[in-house]
């Protein structure tokens, strides 16, 4: 009876043990862990070297206007802009920013006024001047001319040097809609100049002609109504689809 003890419980040990045993044994397992992450792609468009919000007032006409440490043009009221035959100026500033998409620049040219008058010849032959369209005055006079040049001194693309507003405005939309760019870094330079020659701009009058529609504008445009605004919007647009991996 003791033996029979003694081996049941050896038969227990061993099968205990078997078991236990059989947990250990080296199985095949494999694991893959995939993961990925991305942030928003960078937008970024400066002027100067800074991120604008609001809109920016720049320099492109004056209150005075000098030679040789000499005033020639002078405002009578501080704080107005004026501009006179013989006066010019200019702006320069530069776009840049970081794109990492493709992007475009349209730059859009906005006018409250572009001051003008009406001027034509009657049937002698003598000049005819108007602030409005009469059946003698139907030709129009813009005297301000504008240039635009790309940091290196060459014309901007598409454009012209000495042009009317509407020319300027019509270049302007062209380029527009012909260019788009890569993603990456950018720096663009420009510098906007205009000029009210004392000469003939129109290639048709003479300079008499020309001084009499000068000073037509100088004693009959009105100093609240009749102001010249050069007002430009510069957007960065991406260019979107459906693009893939």
């Amino acid at each position: 009876m003791k033996k029979m003890s003694i081996l049941t419980v050896l038969v227990m040990l061993v099968t205990v043990t078997a078991y236990s045993v059989s947990g250990t044994y080296a199985k095949y397992t494999s694991k893959i862990d995939m993961t990925d992450e991305a942030r928003v792609a960078k937008w970024e468009l400066l002027l100067d070297g800074d991120k604008v919000t609001t809109e920016q007032n720049i320099n492109l006409f004056a209150e005075s206007y000098s030679f040789k440490n000499d005033v020639y043009v002078q405002t009578l009221t501080a704080g107005e802009n004026v501009v006179a035959p013989g006066t010019t100026g200019e702006y320069t500033f530069e776009l840049s920013g970081n794109m990492e998409t493709r992007f475009t620049l349209n730059v859009d040219l906005k006018t409250a006024n572009d001051f003008m008058v009406y001027y034509g010849k009657d049937a002698d032959g003598n000049l005819v001047i108007s602030k409005t369209q009469t059946a003698d005055a139907t030709s129009e006079y813009h005297p301000l001319r504008y240039t635009i040049k790309k940091a290196d001194g060459n014309l901007a693309t598409g454009t012209k040097a000495n042009m009317t507003f509407a020319e300027l405005k019509a270049a302007l939309a062209a380029y527009n809609n012909a260019n788009s760019y890569e993603p990456g870094s950018f720096t663009k330079g420009y510098t906007i100049s205009w000029v009210w020659e004392p000469i003939n701009v129109e290639g048709t009058l003479t300079n008499d002609e020309v001084n009499a529609l000068d000073t037509f504008m100088g004693e009959n445009l009105s100093v609240t109504a009749d102001k010249v605004e050069f007002n430009v919007t510069v957007t960065a647009t991406q260019v979107t689809d459906t693009y893939a991996k």
